[in-house]
């Protein structure tokens, strides 16, 4: 075991499984994943055999099997079991030019591995892939291995703008995956050719919502008025970031008066719940119609694949829906279309 920082103001720790957390490996023993845009990249892939760089204990292929896959497979471990042969699948991958990699990699991004003491260990996979996280360095040693590489990552990949030069589609999973983890999971497909952003189709389980680029240009929002003040202890809006586990607890806008929360709890850190202050609007009257007019535009951005361009927050709440994060880029923007939007209602 070892214990990882939790908070520095508090100097909390918590106790982690150092070894679990070290191989970044998750077990996908459910075949949620399998929704019918990947059955229909896979059934058109053209493969010949299926492999799995970071086979574990082989549930994907058992998995591929019972929706009626009836392929070679070949599994790699860096601890094999079985049939499967030894290798270290972050360092390279053998060459299957006819091939479809199905793969679960190992998740951990550099900064957690630091955060939770286990860097040393693992420095040379980032430092070799040029990646951030060690599904990125998975991702593109499958990529030289394979034409076609089908990989369930972090529903995170969908904002880190790497690796899509081959990307065919993403789908956001929406049910649990894993049992070990609340990691939201999307499935990406890549296929041989490079693809325009345009190209690239992005679905929430059976359902297409849209392509990268509309995705991208949602998440391309303009920066907000400087003068909005977050973490005010004093501030008269106060803002709730994340869903919460209960679906009544939603991301928004409310008059301070109504969320009941401790301002002692308000730091400079605080990225959940807090107060802010926004100059120029006076009265309570006008505090509440902003923080209506906020929420309007963030209700119309969270339909269609505008759901997607706010990060997943800690797995799915208590009815099976995605919790999602309001980054404060995102919020500042948001207030100051409102505060425009108020402004032309007073003239």
């Amino acid at each position: 075991m070892g214990r990882m920082l939790i908070s520095r103001d508090t100097a909390r720790y918590a106790e982690i499984d150092a070894a679990k957390v070290r191989s970044g490996r998750f077990l996908t023993r459910r075949g949620d994943w399998l929704a019918e845009p990947v059955l229909e990249f896979l059934r058109t892939c053209g493969a010949t055999e299926f492999v799995d760089p970071f086979a574990g204990e082989g549930h994907l292929f058992t998995q591929l099997a019972a929706a009626g896959f009836d392929l070679p497979t070949v599994g790699y471990d860096i601890a094999p079991e079985g049939a499967q042969v030894a290798n270290d699948s972050l360092r390279s991958i053998p060459a299957h030019p006819t091939a479809a990699i199905v793969t679960n990699p190992p998740y951990l991004a550099r900064h957690s591995a630091s955060r939770k003491g286990v860097l040393r260990g693992l420095r040379r996979y980032y430092t070799a892939g040029g990646h951030a996280d060690l599904y990125q360095v998975a991702i593109r040693r499958a990529l030289d291995s394979a034409p076609c590489v089908i990989a369930i990552v972090p529903e995170t990949f969908l904002h880190a703008n790497v690796l899509r030069e081959r990307l065919t589609r993403a789908v956001v999973i929406g049910a649990q995956v894993f049992d070990d983890t609340t990691t939201p999971v999307c499935v990406a497909c890549f296929g041989p050719d490079p693809r325009d952003l345009a190209d690239i189709d992005v679905f929430l389980d059976d359902h297409r919502l849209g392509s990268m680029a509309d995705l991208d240009a949602l998440r391309r929002v303009a920066y907000g008025d400087a003068d909005i003040r977050f973490n005010a202890a004093t501030g008269r809006i106060a803002l709730q970031a994340v869903d919460g586990v209960t679906p009544g607890l939603r991301i928004g806008f409310l008059p301070r008066s109504k969320r009941d929360y401790d301002a002692a709890g308000i730091k400079h850190s605080s990225r959940l719940v807090t107060f802010l202050d926004v100059p120029g609007v006076k009265s309570s009257a006008q505090v509440a119609r902003l923080c209506e007019l906020a929420n309007d535009r963030i209700a119309t951005l969270r339909t269609g694949i505008g759901e997607l361009a706010l990060s997943p927050f800690k797995g799915n709440d208590n009815t099976g829906a995605r919790r999602r994060r309001l980054d404060y880029r995102q919020a500042r923007a948001v207030l100051s279309q409102a505060r425009l939007d108020l402004a032309l209602e007073d003239d």
